[in-house]
């Protein structure tokens, strides 16, 4: 699923990128347009989520979890919003999501280690 986590997050990930300079204007436009694009088509889907309950859970998994894991806010708002849309795992390359997830049992698989 598509949340507005992930919106925020790759959106901003890819503007840090043209900052840094890793890729030009014309590359950001073209990156952003393919998110938008997979958007439109229905290749990334984006389901209903209850914000209260996202943050709910999240304050339930800091409580549990943050001294142990080291999980920042937003790892832990990706974590509770998989939880709350019943996600069956978590792919993604960051450690903190990761070791948060696996606290909680659910199924990782590390991007980073596939390359």
């Amino acid at each position: 699923p598509w949340t507005p986590f992930h919106d925020v997050e790759v959106r901003n990930a890819l503007r840090l990128l043209h900052g840094r300079p890793q890729i030009d204007a014309g590359e950001l436009q073209s990156l952003l347009g393919h998110v938008d694009e997979d958007l439109t088509k229905g290749r990334l889907e984006r389901p209903a989520l209850e914000l209260e309950a996202v943050f709910r859970r999240a304050a339930r998994l800091s409580e549990a979890h943050a001294s142990q894991t080291l999980a920042r806010t937003l790892d832990i708002l990706h974590v509770a919003a998989l939880i709350e849309l019943g996600c069956a795992g978590l792919v993604s390359g960051d450690e903190w999501q990761l070791a948060l997830a696996k606290a909680e049992a659910i199924r990782t698989y590390d991007i980073r280690r596939s390359a």
